[in-house]
């Protein structure tokens, strides 16, 4: 089995030999919600990077693309058990438990390869239906931590912990999955889609939790070379 601790390489040596003629170059930003599949809350995710789409036909085509993502999620109303003073004779129930907030921040370079479905719709008018695999680099964690009764003083009301090595419990660097989208791409260059990002990976080391994502996006695709729907849209403008 391929270690998955290489498929960011991986994936991004695919994204480096594709073709560098290809046909549209694009921005792409997002914004909206992400999470873990358990008992968390959404905190808010964004997403904005470059891809390359590449057409085969022009029904088919790929857009590996390189992009900053923001993910994570919190849990307003966390069961903690900490040790407080023990008991004489039982120091079992020196033990305590409580309630505190944590809320968990990643920021990850992530490396998407969707492959695109074009349906058109009208002139210069498509529906694009994509899916493909993605794989992230952690660059950042934060945990924000507010209630923790087993701390004193100003930390008993909040702290904040750094790193993917976190006393709270730590986090895994790498994760990775699929990508799906549907999307509408406008005449004028402009696509505006919902994307859903579904790890496969446990992004916590002790536990189980799998990043999940919901965008609102945006791109704009420059329209470089000759692609079979660009050579739609000039023959649109030329019969006007």
């Amino acid at each position: 089995m391929f270690p998955r601790n290489k498929l960011p390489l991986l994936l991004a040596v695919a994204l480096a030999v594709l073709p560098l003629q290809a046909q549209n170059f694009l921005f792409k930003v997002g914004g909206g919600v992400a999470g873990h599949w358990s008992d968390s809350r959404p905190v808010p995710s964004f997403m904005g990077g470059a891809a390359y789409e590449y057409e085969f036909s022009e029904r088919w085509g790929v857009s590996p693309g390189l992009f900053l993502q923001q993910k994570g999620w919190k849990h307003p109303d966390a069961d903690v058990t900490y040790f407080d003073d023990p008991i004489e004779g039982d120091p079992a129930k020196g033990y305590r438990t409580g309630k505190m907030g944590r809320k968990t921040s990643l920021l990850y370079l992530t490396v998407a390869v969707p492959f695109n479905c074009y349906l058109r719709v009208d002139e210069g008018r498509y529906v694009i239906l994509s899916a493909g695999p993605f794989a992230s680099c952690g660059l950042t964690a934060r945990r924000d931590i507010q209630g923790d009764p087993s701390r004193t003083e100003g930390d008993r009301i909040s702290y904040t912990e750094r790193g993917f090595s976190m006393p709270s419990g730590g986090l895994h660097r790498f994760d990775a999955g699929l990508q799906a989208q549907v999307a509408f791409q406008f005449a004028n260059g402009f696509t505006v889609g919902l994307q859903g990002d579904f790890s496969m990976l446990n992004s916590l080391r002790e536990g189980a939790a799998r990043n999940v994502a919901g965008l609102l996006t945006l791109s704009y695709n420059f329209h470089q070379g000759n692609s079979y729907r660009q050579r739609q849209l000039d023959a649109m403008w030329q019969e006007q």
